[in-house]
């Protein structure tokens, strides 16, 4: 009886050190890919071509957020983080541009 509370146990300790690495090698990711600018975001995605197992972190603006048809999902837009002490000046010169112009300079999720 004891021997399989021994195999239990050794079992126990060897998935918790592979969630252990697991949750190490997923930190050294987030730090790998963070970004807060909307052309660093499309070069590293243009550049890595990164798989769809890939995470990015991200320290932006929200400008909208909106549900899509049918709640086939949300669609967030974002601007670069460093604009937040000037979100709404930025936010007013975004509103004037056209479609082609303002989707270069927001990231959309």
């Amino acid at each position: 009886m004891r021997a399989g509370i021994d195999d239990a146990e050794t079992a126990a300790a060897e998935l918790l050190a592979e969630a252990d690495a697991e949750l190490n090698d997923q930190a050294t990711v987030e730090a790998t890919n963070f970004f807060v600018s909307v052309k660093e975001v499309r070069e590293f995605v243009k550049g890595e071509v990164p798989v769809a197992a890939v995470f990015i972190s991200v320290i932006m603006c929200v400008l909208t957020v909106e549900r899509l048809v049918n709640n086939r999902g949300t669609r967030v837009t974002l601007v670069d983080g460093f604009m937040q002490p000037h979100f709404k000046a930025y936010c007013r010169r975004l509103e004037k541009m056209d479609p082609f112009r303002r989707d270069a300079r927001v990231l959309q999720v």
